[in-house]
């Protein structure tokens, strides 16, 4: 499979991306040994992680500025 070449090449440690895209990805994330995380959009899929849920859980307010 051409998307799964790619990242293997790539070496991503997390990957941001829609359900459709999760369901195929999540279950074969040990053909990646560099992904550590899928993270999907809008839905449930097993063996990702859900962007809003990530979201909720951080801190609020705007982040702390950086100087330097």
């Amino acid at each position: 499979n051409e998307v799964m070449y790619a990242l293997k090449d790539c070496e991503p440690t997390a990957l941001i991306c829609d359900e459709a895209y999760a369901r195929s990805i999540a279950p074969r994330m040990a053909d990646i040994p560099s992904l550590r995380s899928v993270i999907v959009v809008g839905a449930d899929v097993a063996g990702a992680e859900r962007y809003e849920a990530i979201v909720a859980a951080g801190e609020q307010g705007p982040p702390p500025a950086r100087y330097g």
